[in-house]
Protein backbone atom coordinates (compact mmCIF):
# COMPACT_ATOMS: atom_id res chain seq x y z
CA UNK A 1 0.00 0.00 0.00
CA UNK A 2 1.40 3.42 -1.20
CA UNK A 3 2.23 6.29 1.31
CA UNK A 4 0.21 8.61 1.89
CA UNK A 5 1.98 12.24 1.41
CA UNK A 6 0.60 14.07 4.61
CA UNK A 7 3.04 16.92 4.10
CA UNK A 8 1.37 17.58 0.48
CA UNK A 9 -2.33 17.48 1.69
CA UNK A 10 -0.79 19.98 4.73
CA UNK A 11 0.86 22.18 1.89
CA UNK A 12 -2.58 22.47 -0.03
CA UNK A 13 -4.56 23.11 3.29
CA UNK A 14 -2.22 26.21 4.20
CA UNK A 15 -2.35 27.53 0.01
CA UNK A 16 -6.03 26.75 0.90
CA UNK A 17 -6.31 29.13 3.95
CA UNK A 18 -3.85 31.59 2.95
CA UNK A 19 -6.06 34.96 4.05
CA UNK A 20 -5.00 33.93 7.52
CA UNK A 21 -2.93 35.76 9.84
CA UNK A 22 0.95 34.36 9.62
CA UNK A 23 0.67 33.20 13.61
CA UNK A 24 -2.36 31.49 12.53
CA UNK A 25 -0.92 29.95 9.51
CA UNK A 26 2.13 29.01 12.00
CA UNK A 27 -0.28 27.34 14.59
CA UNK A 28 -2.03 25.23 11.77
CA UNK A 29 1.28 24.34 10.70
CA UNK A 30 2.58 23.40 14.15
CA UNK A 31 -0.42 20.84 14.97
CA UNK A 32 -0.75 19.06 11.66
CA UNK A 33 3.26 18.24 11.88
CA UNK A 34 2.34 17.26 15.69
CA UNK A 35 -0.30 14.62 13.88
CA UNK A 36 2.28 13.35 11.32
CA UNK A 37 4.70 12.99 13.78
CA UNK A 38 2.55 10.87 16.04
CA UNK A 39 1.39 8.92 12.99
CA UNK A 40 4.78 7.79 11.67
CA UNK A 41 5.98 7.15 15.68
CA UNK A 42 2.66 4.86 15.90
CA UNK A 43 3.74 3.40 12.22
CA UNK A 44 0.40 4.72 10.85
CA UNK A 45 0.22 5.16 7.29
CA UNK A 46 -4.08 5.40 7.30
CA UNK A 47 -5.34 6.73 10.39
CA UNK A 48 -8.89 5.54 11.18
CA UNK A 49 -11.32 7.36 13.68
CA UNK A 50 -9.76 6.12 16.85
CA UNK A 51 -6.28 7.09 15.15
CA UNK A 52 -7.62 10.84 16.74
CA UNK A 53 -8.11 9.66 19.86
CA UNK A 54 -4.60 8.72 19.93
CA UNK A 55 -3.42 11.87 18.94
CA UNK A 56 -5.30 13.39 21.81
CA UNK A 57 -3.13 11.73 23.99
CA UNK A 58 0.06 12.05 22.33
CA UNK A 59 -0.55 15.87 22.73
CA UNK A 60 -1.18 15.57 25.99
CA UNK A 61 2.03 13.92 26.88
CA UNK A 62 4.46 16.00 24.69
CA UNK A 63 2.32 19.58 25.23
CA UNK A 64 2.22 20.51 28.71
CA UNK A 65 0.20 24.15 27.30
CA UNK A 66 -3.80 23.36 27.05
CA UNK A 67 -3.82 26.50 25.03
CA UNK A 68 -1.37 24.34 22.60
CA UNK A 69 -3.10 21.62 22.87
CA UNK A 70 -6.50 23.26 22.04
CA UNK A 71 -4.33 25.01 19.19
CA UNK A 72 -2.91 21.91 17.54
CA UNK A 73 -6.78 19.91 18.07
CA UNK A 74 -8.47 22.72 16.18
CA UNK A 75 -5.82 22.46 13.29
CA UNK A 76 -6.47 19.03 12.92
CA UNK A 77 -10.45 19.47 13.00
CA UNK A 78 -9.83 22.18 9.98
CA UNK A 79 -7.42 19.82 8.11
CA UNK A 80 -10.12 16.69 8.23
CA UNK A 81 -12.67 19.50 7.40
CA UNK A 82 -10.69 20.70 3.99
CA UNK A 83 -9.99 16.94 3.10
CA UNK A 84 -13.17 15.59 3.44
CA UNK A 85 -14.51 18.24 1.13
CA UNK A 86 -16.33 16.54 -1.97
CA UNK A 87 -13.91 17.75 -4.47
CA UNK A 88 -10.83 15.83 -2.32
CA UNK A 89 -13.46 13.12 -0.59
CA UNK A 90 -10.73 12.36 2.12
CA UNK A 91 -11.58 10.88 6.29
CA UNK A 92 -14.87 12.07 6.45
CA UNK A 93 -15.44 9.11 9.40
CA UNK A 94 -12.56 11.22 10.98
CA UNK A 95 -13.23 14.98 10.61
CA UNK A 96 -16.75 13.50 12.45
CA UNK A 97 -14.60 12.87 15.59
CA UNK A 98 -11.90 15.27 15.27
CA UNK A 99 -13.60 17.56 17.50
CA UNK A 100 -13.09 16.30 21.23
CA UNK A 101 -13.21 18.65 23.94
CA UNK A 102 -10.23 19.87 25.33
CA UNK A 103 -10.36 22.07 28.32
CA UNK A 104 -9.42 26.06 27.94
CA UNK A 105 -5.85 27.27 28.98
CA UNK A 106 -6.40 28.07 32.71
CA UNK A 107 -5.81 32.10 33.21
CA UNK A 108 -3.51 31.92 36.00
CA UNK A 109 -1.04 30.26 33.68
CA UNK A 110 -0.89 33.22 31.62
CA UNK A 111 -1.78 36.25 33.88
CA UNK A 112 0.27 39.55 34.13
CA UNK A 113 2.00 40.19 37.54
CA UNK A 114 1.20 43.45 38.93
CA UNK A 115 3.12 46.25 38.20
CA UNK A 116 5.25 47.04 41.76
CA UNK A 117 5.39 50.83 43.26
CA UNK A 118 9.15 50.98 42.91
CA UNK A 119 8.34 50.00 39.14
CA UNK A 120 5.59 52.64 38.43
CA UNK A 121 8.14 55.24 40.08
CA UNK A 122 10.91 54.59 37.42
CA UNK A 123 7.95 54.89 34.86
CA UNK A 124 6.72 57.92 35.98
CA UNK A 125 9.93 59.52 36.49
CA UNK A 126 10.98 58.42 32.85
CA UNK A 127 8.43 60.65 31.87
CA UNK A 128 9.67 63.75 33.79
CA UNK A 129 10.63 66.29 30.71
CA UNK A 130 9.35 69.54 29.52
CA UNK A 131 7.70 68.29 26.16
CA UNK A 132 4.10 67.71 25.83
CA UNK A 133 4.79 64.05 24.51
CA UNK A 134 6.33 63.81 28.08
CA UNK A 135 2.96 65.07 30.03
CA UNK A 136 1.20 62.61 27.68
CA UNK A 137 2.89 59.82 28.73
CA UNK A 138 3.03 60.35 32.03
CA UNK A 139 -0.63 60.84 32.22
CA UNK A 140 -1.42 57.43 30.32
CA UNK A 141 0.40 55.62 32.92
CA UNK A 142 -1.25 57.52 35.77
CA UNK A 143 -5.12 56.89 34.00
CA UNK A 144 -4.10 53.04 33.98
CA UNK A 145 -2.25 53.24 37.17
CA UNK A 146 -3.90 55.15 39.49
CA UNK A 147 -7.46 54.68 37.82
CA UNK A 148 -7.94 51.33 36.12
CA UNK A 149 -8.54 52.93 32.68
CA UNK A 150 -7.94 49.87 29.80
CA UNK A 151 -5.68 50.97 26.85
CA UNK A 152 -8.94 50.94 24.86
CA UNK A 153 -10.56 53.70 26.93
CA UNK A 154 -7.83 55.99 27.26
CA UNK A 155 -7.90 55.82 23.26
CA UNK A 156 -11.19 57.27 23.11
CA UNK A 157 -11.23 59.35 26.33
CA UNK A 158 -12.61 63.15 25.44
CA UNK A 159 -12.44 66.55 27.22
CA UNK A 160 -16.42 66.18 27.97
CA UNK A 161 -15.10 62.69 29.71
CA UNK A 162 -13.37 64.69 32.25
CA UNK A 163 -15.87 66.73 35.05
CA UNK A 164 -14.94 68.88 38.19
CA UNK A 165 -16.88 69.34 40.77
CA UNK A 166 -14.84 71.55 43.54
CA UNK A 167 -12.26 69.46 44.38
CA UNK A 168 -13.29 66.20 43.15
CA UNK A 169 -12.63 64.94 39.42
CA UNK A 170 -14.86 62.10 38.15
CA UNK A 171 -13.78 60.81 34.87
CA UNK A 172 -16.52 58.95 33.00
CA UNK A 173 -16.02 55.56 30.95
CA UNK A 174 -18.41 54.30 28.13
CA UNK A 175 -18.50 50.19 29.18
CA UNK A 176 -17.93 47.73 27.16
CA UNK A 177 -20.77 46.51 25.12
CA UNK A 178 -23.26 48.60 27.10
CA UNK A 179 -24.39 52.25 25.87
CA UNK A 180 -23.86 53.86 29.35
CA UNK A 181 -21.25 55.24 31.45
CA UNK A 182 -19.18 54.61 34.47
CA UNK A 183 -17.51 56.61 36.92
CA UNK A 184 -13.66 56.62 37.94
CA UNK A 185 -13.42 58.85 40.84
CA UNK A 186 -9.98 60.43 39.69
CA UNK A 187 -7.19 61.58 42.93
CA UNK A 188 -6.83 65.20 42.42
CA UNK A 189 -3.17 65.19 41.46
CA UNK A 190 -4.13 63.55 38.33
CA UNK A 191 -7.22 65.11 37.82
CA UNK A 192 -5.38 69.06 37.70
CA UNK A 193 -2.45 67.68 35.59
CA UNK A 194 -5.38 66.08 33.28
CA UNK A 195 -6.72 69.44 33.50
CA UNK A 196 -3.79 71.74 33.40
CA UNK A 197 -2.85 69.65 29.94
CA UNK A 198 -6.19 70.40 27.82
CA UNK A 199 -6.20 73.73 28.86
CA UNK A 200 -2.24 74.64 28.61
CA UNK A 201 -2.46 72.76 25.04
CA UNK A 202 -5.46 73.20 24.22
CA UNK A 203 -6.90 70.44 23.30
CA UNK A 204 -10.48 69.95 21.47
CA UNK A 205 -12.23 66.42 21.60
CA UNK A 206 -10.28 63.26 22.16
CA UNK A 207 -7.64 64.34 24.93
CA UNK A 208 -4.70 62.03 23.29
CA UNK A 209 -4.03 62.56 19.91
CA UNK A 210 -2.08 60.96 17.71
CA UNK A 211 0.73 64.02 17.04
CA UNK A 212 1.59 66.42 19.35
CA UNK A 213 0.38 68.90 17.11
CA UNK A 214 -2.76 67.67 16.86
CA UNK A 215 -2.52 67.30 12.80
CA UNK A 216 -2.83 63.48 12.09
CA UNK A 217 -5.09 61.72 9.95
CA UNK A 218 -6.06 60.05 12.94
CA UNK A 219 -8.66 61.64 15.67
CA UNK A 220 -6.56 60.19 18.53
CA UNK A 221 -4.05 57.58 19.78
CA UNK A 222 -4.99 54.24 18.97
CA UNK A 223 -4.59 51.00 21.68
CA UNK A 224 -1.22 49.72 19.85
CA UNK A 225 0.34 53.32 19.59
CA UNK A 226 -0.75 53.80 23.23
CA UNK A 227 0.78 50.13 24.20
CA UNK A 228 3.87 51.08 22.04
CA UNK A 229 4.56 54.64 23.88
CA UNK A 230 4.73 52.83 27.77
CA UNK A 231 6.72 50.19 26.00
CA UNK A 232 9.24 52.56 25.16
CA UNK A 233 9.12 54.57 28.67
CA UNK A 234 9.61 50.72 30.27
CA UNK A 235 12.76 50.91 28.13
CA UNK A 236 13.95 54.23 28.99
CA UNK A 237 13.19 53.22 32.93
CA UNK A 238 15.57 50.21 32.56
CA UNK A 239 12.28 47.97 33.31
CA UNK A 240 12.87 44.39 31.86
CA UNK A 241 10.42 42.33 33.71
CA UNK A 242 8.86 39.84 31.32
CA UNK A 243 5.85 39.98 32.43
CA UNK A 244 5.69 43.84 32.37
CA UNK A 245 3.46 45.48 30.38
CA UNK A 246 0.75 48.10 30.03
CA UNK A 247 -1.81 45.64 31.81
CA UNK A 248 0.42 45.15 34.27
CA UNK A 249 -0.26 49.17 34.95
CA UNK A 250 -4.09 48.14 35.08
CA UNK A 251 -3.54 45.06 37.78
CA UNK A 252 -1.26 47.69 40.07
CA UNK A 253 -4.63 49.62 40.17
CA UNK A 254 -6.97 46.65 40.85
CA UNK A 255 -4.71 45.72 43.59
CA UNK A 256 -4.44 48.87 45.25
CA UNK A 257 -7.86 49.72 45.01
CA UNK A 258 -9.30 46.55 46.64
CA UNK A 259 -6.54 47.02 49.50
CA UNK A 260 -7.68 50.35 49.92
CA UNK A 261 -11.63 49.44 49.68
CA UNK A 262 -11.81 45.64 50.72
CA UNK A 263 -14.89 45.71 48.56
CA UNK A 264 -15.17 43.27 45.79
CA UNK A 265 -18.60 44.70 43.93
CA UNK A 266 -17.02 48.15 44.52
CA UNK A 267 -13.77 46.93 42.92
CA UNK A 268 -15.41 44.97 40.34
CA UNK A 269 -17.37 48.52 39.07
CA UNK A 270 -13.75 50.46 39.64
CA UNK A 271 -12.38 47.89 36.61
CA UNK A 272 -15.30 47.71 35.14
CA UNK A 273 -15.19 43.93 35.04
CA UNK A 274 -18.15 41.72 33.10
CA UNK A 275 -17.90 39.19 35.68
CA UNK A 276 -17.34 38.82 39.14
CA UNK A 277 -14.67 35.73 38.85
CA UNK A 278 -12.35 38.20 37.01
CA UNK A 279 -12.04 40.73 40.39
CA UNK A 280 -11.71 37.74 42.90
CA UNK A 281 -8.23 38.08 41.99
CA UNK A 282 -8.11 41.50 44.04
CA UNK A 283 -11.38 40.89 46.13
CA UNK A 284 -13.76 38.62 48.63
CA UNK A 285 -16.42 40.48 49.89
CA UNK A 286 -18.92 42.86 48.45
CA UNK A 287 -20.49 46.63 48.28
CA UNK A 288 -21.14 48.92 45.76
CA UNK A 289 -18.75 51.22 44.53
CA UNK A 290 -20.87 54.69 45.05
CA UNK A 291 -20.41 54.61 48.57
CA UNK A 292 -16.97 53.78 47.95
CA UNK A 293 -15.77 56.62 46.66
CA UNK A 294 -11.74 55.89 46.59
CA UNK A 295 -9.14 57.79 44.55
CA UNK A 296 -5.75 56.34 44.13
CA UNK A 297 -2.67 58.43 45.20
CA UNK A 298 0.66 57.97 43.90
CA UNK A 299 3.33 56.91 46.60
CA UNK A 300 5.56 59.82 46.21
CA UNK A 301 4.77 63.95 46.96
CA UNK A 302 3.25 65.12 43.97
CA UNK A 303 4.31 68.74 43.04
CA UNK A 304 0.90 70.83 42.34
CA UNK A 305 -0.15 72.32 39.05
CA UNK A 306 1.89 70.91 36.05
Amino acid sequence: MDKIDWYSYRDKFLLANKNLKYKSILGYKGGINKFIECLELNNINRPIPEDIFTFIFYLQKETQSLFTQNLYNIAVKKFFAHLSQSHIGLYPDIYKVANPKIPRPNRERHYRDSATDEELKKLKDACKGPDQIDKRDGLIIELIAYCGLRVIEISILKIEDLRKEGDNYTIWILQKNKNKKRPIFCNPNTGKRLLSYIENYRIKGYIFKDTVHNESARPHLNSATITSIIGARMEIAGIKHKNMTAQSLRHYAGKKYFEKSGNLEATQQFMGHESKQTTEKYAQETNDYENNKISLEPKEDEPKGN
